[in-house]
């Protein structure tokens, strides 16, 4: 049972992201524990004010954990248990989740925190649903309001529906165990709903998210906030999971039309703020950061950019070396990543903190200005036109619409590379040139764990360095240029601590491990919960 001790309507930085929508006297409150629920909901605006809690829960500081800070860190902590974002280093943050321990160990603090955060969303988000329909105000805000809070609670059980469960099929009953589906402020323990069960809410919540959004026709303070645009963008994310490949490509169309984004040639060229402001034109939802509410090592820059925290000056994060084999030579998005990084005459050399570590393959995609302290902090993108353009292109495609799909795709990848040509590839050829532009475009977005997940593919993070042959088995130590380095092995535990592991180098479809283990606090507290099996490295010759 998910206990009182987080079900509360966290509202006490309600302000942090929309100065506009309240004033600085509501900082004062904390939770429903100081101030009566009912109270809260009297008038629009305190429904205002409990919405803008969810907000800001999005990107918290105040847990009591490095590395844990709310979605933005979740959405790298999932990239790295995959095979795209690689971790070059051990450290006291994220390494057991590039381990592949984390979400397996029922007593790890972050497994235990991202399940109470995803719970704390819907919390929040049942009591507003709840609530609000009663508040003093214009209908129209109401709709806007009751719109955000159902789009949230989709949000959050679309997230832990992928992480707790077994990947949905299309075309079968999908009885497995989802979670625990609440959708009222009830607290007894309750078994977990199907996974069928869980998309089917996820569903209802966002058809009536978009629709509420779409009528109330208020205009949204600031990217934060989540539109009709938003609700349609995670309906699309729903519908390609669930392998509904014509709805999903319907539903991106929609999304595109209805966000007003568009694509911007400049996204990988400039160097102020890359990926890391919400006024660029592709961005459709996003975290605004504001520096005086940002933890130390808490938020997303201090473990993916060239800021002087220092996580990310000891341990950059590096893209896998066979993915970025892939890009085209005039592709923009090439120069983001440094594969010689450590060969300080190779030029144009990486942004990189004052007395940070150099390592082969390292990132510049999330840049702030040179000398960041480690509070300073960007914005972060929640969703982006890029995505739903590359959904639009592989529903199509797993459609087996071709020609259509090529055409979706075409403006993205002519954005990023003036040399590319509309595709003339058929089939798997083209699903797999669409699924590279996806690997390439959301690289540490938050993506792809889930991605092999649902189309039911290895994790392989490739070959080890043939050492038989006499290669190096050390590969990069920091601050060296390595010597006899495999030219076919990957870049996994090529670098100082091989803090990856060579056991972690592979987890085959369809095993124990895609499902996370509920963390141990609610096990305890609530025997109708069933545990998810335990992964063993015997699934893997099974």
């Amino acid at each position: 049972m998910i206990r009182d001790t987080f079900l509360k309507i966290m509202i006490g930085l309600a302000c942090g992201l929309t100065v506009t929508a309240c004033s600085s006297d509501y900082m004062d409150v904390s939770s429903t524990e100081d101030v009566d629920a009912s109270s809260i909901f009297t008038t629009t605006d305190g429904g205002m004010m409990a919405i803008n809690g969810i907000h800001r829960l999005m990107h918290e500081s105040s847990a009591s954990w490095y590395a844990q800070g709310g979605y933005q860190l979740f959405m790298l902590t999932t990239d790295l248990m995959a095979d795209d974002v690689v971790f070059t280093k051990s450290n006291a943050c994220l390494t057991w989740s590039a381990q592949l321990t984390m979400h397996q160990t029922p007593s790890n603090r972050d497994n235990k925190y991202y399940y109470e955060f995803f719970y704390r969303i819907i919390a929040n988000a049942n009591k507003i649903i709840a609530e609000i329909d009663q508040a003093d105000g214009e209908a129209a805000m109401r709709q806007y309001i009751k719109g955000q809070a159902l789009a949230y609670r989709a949000f959050a059980y679309f997230n832990l529906v992928q992480m707790y469960g077994k990947r949905y099929v299309n075309g079968q009953d999908n009885t497995q165990p989802g979670v625990i589906l609440r959708t009222d402020d009830s607290h007894e323990n309750k078994p977990r709903a199907t996974v069928e069960e869980v998309y089917k809410q996820v569903n209802q919540d966002l058809d009536e998210a978009i629709r509420l959004l779409s009528e109330c026709g208020v205009e949204r303070a600031n990217k934060s906030h989540i539109n009709q645009a938003v609700a349609m963008g995670l309906k699309t994310r729903v519908l390609l999971t669930q392998g509904k490949w014509n709805e999903a490509a319907d539903m991106a169309d929609q999304c595109i039309t209805a966000s007003g984004a568009t694509l911007d040639d400049n996204t990988y060229v400039t160097t102020d703020y890359r990926m890391s402001s919400a006024n660029s034109s592709e961005w459709i939802w996003a975290k605004i950061s504001q520096a005086d509410q940002e933890g130390t090592l808490k938020q997303y820059h201090a473990f993916n950019s060239n800021s002087n925290a220092s996580y990310n000056r000891n341990t950059p994060r590096c893209i896998y070396n066979k993915l970025y084999d892939r890009i085209s030579n005039t592709d923009t998005r090439k120069g983001v990543w440094f594969p010689k990084a450590q060969d300080k005459s190779v030029k144009p050399a990486p942004v990189y903190p004052a007395n940070g570590n150099l390592f082969n393959y390292m990132s510049n995609k999330f840049l702030l200005p040179v000398g960041s302290d480690q509070k300073a902090a960007g914005d972060v993108p929640y969703m982006r036109l890029p995505e739903i353009i590359l959904i639009k292109a592989e529903a199509l495609a797993r459609a087996g619409k071709n020609e259509e799909a090529a055409q979706a795709l075409y403006p993205l990848a002519h954005s990023r590379d003036k040399a590319y040509q509309l595709s003339t590839r058929q089939g798997e050829a083209l699903i797999d040139e669409i699924m590279t532009q996806r690997r390439v475009e959301l690289w540490a977005e938050g993506f792809r764990w889930f991605d092999l997940k649902r189309l039911n593919q290895d994790l392989d993070r490739g070959p080890a360095p043939r050492t038989e042959l006499g290669y190096s088995a050390d590969g990069w130590k920091s601050g060296k240029v390595a010597k006899n380095v495999d030219p076919e092995a990957s870049n996994y535990n090529m670098y100082d601590t091989k803090a990856i592991g060579e056991e972690n180098r592979y987890r085959k479809a369809g095993t124990n491990f895609w499902q996370w283990l509920f963390p141990e606090s609610e096990i305890n507290v609530n025997p109708l919960c069933q545990q998810n099996p335990l992964y063993t490295h015997a699934e893997e010759n099974q």
